[in-house]
């Protein structure tokens, strides 16, 4: 319209010409007050809609992470007891996931396996690679569900060696299995922080690591090295992660190996054990946790005979 105009008033206006051909120039100047009053309503519609579209994508995530959560979840096994052995386990993850896990099982013949592992990293990436050693770990239970405890180890380094290390992923396990016929605990350690054996007379003894961390080195090199321990009715063992004490307090003080151990000396024991040493650990932390946290007992009530069925078997949840 301003161009017709200007084409208009350049052939017919009443003018000078020279006044005509200003008039024509300076004409643009009436659209700037349109123009501004535009260019605002279009950067307020473009903040609202950057808003709403992050907003969207933010909720997206949430339900995408809380997905992935509960798979992850899934993972994990029962609590189980069959009043020969108990197993219990309490875990809190730093974030929505962790690289924390404990997977067990229990064998048709009523041998209980408990393994413990803690990948490198935190959060969703370490969370991805629990899934894989999750199925890797299924995978071996499956083809034999007497596996020992080295062997366990020995597969899982050659697995995490194989697929995981050239990533700079590595993980560290501790794996038993406890015999409730032959009152054995058969364990084996791969670069995991000690685990602690309670006697029934409250004599507590740390099981420290025989062998190396998965994946750092290959299979030739890879020796488990797992370790028998005659267990008596009444008698806990109770294996954890690095959060449990690694954690610091307001003062950056963590609690360490030392108030960890002192924990486990405790008089009269706790009925459960893991909810025992991560409510402490919670109090130390004040509840500022820098890792996930990971605590499982395995404990022996009694011996089991021969004749006994095996009535219930761990599966995961």
């Amino acid at each position: 319209l301003l161009v017709l105009w200007a084409v208009g008033e350049l052939l017919t206006g009443d003018d000078d010409l020279i006044i005509r051909v200003l008039r024509i120039i300076f004409s643009p100047v009436i659209v700037i007050p349109g123009l501004a009053i535009c260019a605002l309503r279009l950067k307020q519609h473009g903040e609202r809609f950057r808003v709403q579209m992050v907003g969207k994508q933010f909720l997206t995530m949430r339900q995408e992470f809380a997905r992935a959560r509960n798979i992850h979840e899934s993972m994990f096994p029962e609590p189980y007891d069959d009043t020969f052995v108990r197993f219990e386990y309490a875990y809190q993850p730093m974030r929505e996931l962790g690289g924390d896990y404990v997977h067990a099982r229990v064998s048709p013949q009523g041998l209980v396996h408990v393994t413990l592992i803690d990948v490198t990293g935190h959060g969703l990436a370490a969370a991805l690679t629990v899934n894989r050693i999750y199925g890797e770990l299924e995978r071996i239970f499956g083809e034999n569900p007497q596996t020992e405890p080295g062997e366990v180890l020995e597969l899982l380094n050659r697995y995490i060696y194989l697929t995981l290390a050239n990533h700079d992923i590595f993980a560290t396990a501790a794996c038993f299995m406890l015999d409730p016929y032959m009152s054995r605990l058969t364990m084996a350690n791969a670069g995991h922080p000690p685990a602690y054996l309670r006697g029934a007379n409250g004599v507590v003894t740390p099981l420290s690591a025989t062998t190396y961390m998965l994946g750092a080195t290959g299979a030739t090199e890879f020796k488990a090295n797992q370790r028998i321990i005659e267990m008596s009715p009444g008698d806990v063992m109770v294996c954890y992660t690095d959060g449990a004490f690694e954690g610091r307090d307001r003062l950056g003080t963590p609690l360490g190996l030392n108030s960890l151990e002192h924990l486990m000396h405790r008089q009269p024991p706790p009925r459960n054990w893991p909810q025992y040493i991560t409510a402490a650990v919670e109090k130390h932390t004040a509840g500022r946790s820098e890792d996930d946290v990971l605590v499982a007992s395995l404990s022996f009530l009694m011996p089991r005979s021969q004749e006994t069925k095996v009535e219930q078997t761990l599966a995961v949840s």
